[in-house]
């Protein structure tokens, strides 16, 4: 995927380490594909995720030669989840991370693609 390869790239030469899960969904009321993607970072290196929402929109917009913008969202706002095992509130966070992965299990709109179009992927951390 040229988006995943751009961002990563991007962000490697800032020495941040992406490292990613995506899933393709189905939406069948608007017949069209989405993309969900799961990002991890180091937490040392990065205090807020909106410059790396910020960019993907960038990003997006150039590889699709549109103007139209916020074509990312991030469902979790600016700061996303940080994990931290010495915070009092670590679990709470990973219970946090599990419930927002969750999502990609949804049934719902997955096999829907010919079998030949991949609907899922990682890095290789």
């Amino acid at each position: 995927n040229k988006f995943v390869k751009s961002l990563t790239n991007h962000y490697d030469r800032h020495n941040l380490d992406l490292q990613y899960f995506w899933i393709r969904a189905y939406s069948q009321s608007n017949s069209i594909d989405n993309y969900h993607l799961f990002l991890f970072c180091n937490g040392h290196k990065i205090s807020n995720t909106r410059e790396i929402i910020d960019y993907s929109n960038k990003l997006w917009i150039k590889l699709l030669k549109t103007n139209i913008e916020n074509l990312i969202n991030s469902s979790l706002g600016d700061n996303g989840i940080i994990l931290d095992r010495n915070s009092p509130n670590f679990i709470e966070n990973i219970e946090q991370c599990i419930f927002r992965v969750s999502y990609f299990a949804k049934r719902r709109s997955k096999n829907i693609l010919p079998s030949k179009i991949r609907d899922f992927g990682s890095s290789r951390a």
